[in-house]
């Protein structure tokens, strides 16, 4: 949840003094946040995500494509068949292909390839990766369930809790380099105190220091 009352924050500070040092750059921030917040809950969703993925935390790669009747997974574009998106996999044979948006249904168990390639492959890698994309897709079996999605980061699909719980893994793997990089800012300033070596590396990492959990937005 955002920090939008700024009297909260005064309350997180120690003194008023360092509330006036920030005021102007909180004030800033606040305000980006603000209109960011007022524009769409879309935007807000895809700035977290993209906050998230600055700490290492994907969660655009935790979701994926479980195939159902293969209607709505396009073929080649959507990792539905391994971690990887067949375009990928075999890029001479996505190159061929008349078709890049087709879904799964219009290419598994197809008979005869020649309809939806410009051209049959020839040789080499062309026919090499023709044969192996073939090899892996003979035995997808399709059903009559919708195509849906999965959540990598629960086997029960998705919750705010297994979110949450990814999250402050990682933070548990941040708290060495916490104490590293305030040892080391010790180090280089020596007549730094403790509270300003904490908001120095918090404006490093791009963290509110009044707040403290809050990333700012970039």
């Amino acid at each position: 949840m955002h920090c939008l009352d700024i009297n909260d924050c005064i309350s997180n500070i120690s003194s008023v003094n360092s509330y006036l040092h920030y005021q102007k750059v909180i004030k800033f921030k606040l305000k980006s946040l603000f209109l960011l917040t007022v524009t769409s809950p879309w935007n807000v969703i895809v700035h977290w995500v993209s906050q998230l993925q600055l700490k290492g935390i994907d969660l655009l790669a935790s979701c994926n494509r479980s195939l159902g009747d293969g209607k709505s997974i396009v073929f080649w574009e959507e990792s539905w068949c391994g971690d990887r998106p067949l375009k990928e996999l075999f890029p001479r044979v996505y190159a061929l292909d008349r078709d890049k948006r087709c879904t799964v249904v219009q290419r598994v168990n197809i008979i005869d390839w020649n309809n939806v390639l410009r051209r049959n492959p020839r040789g080499g890698v062309e026919s090499s990766q023709f044969d192996d994309m073939k090899a892996l897709i003979s035995n997808v079996e399709l059903s009559d369930n919708k195509d849906g999605w999965k959540w990598a980061l629960n086997s029960t699909g998705f919750s705010v809790a297994s979110t949450r719980k990814s999250y402050e893994d990682v933070l548990r793997l941040e708290e060495e380099e916490v104490v590293q990089a305030l040892a080391g800012l010790q180090e280089e300033n020596n007549n730094i105190g403790a509270s300003d070596c904490i908001e120095t590396w918090l404006y490093r990492k791009n963290v509110c220091p009044l707040c403290r959990n809050i990333p700012l937005p970039i």
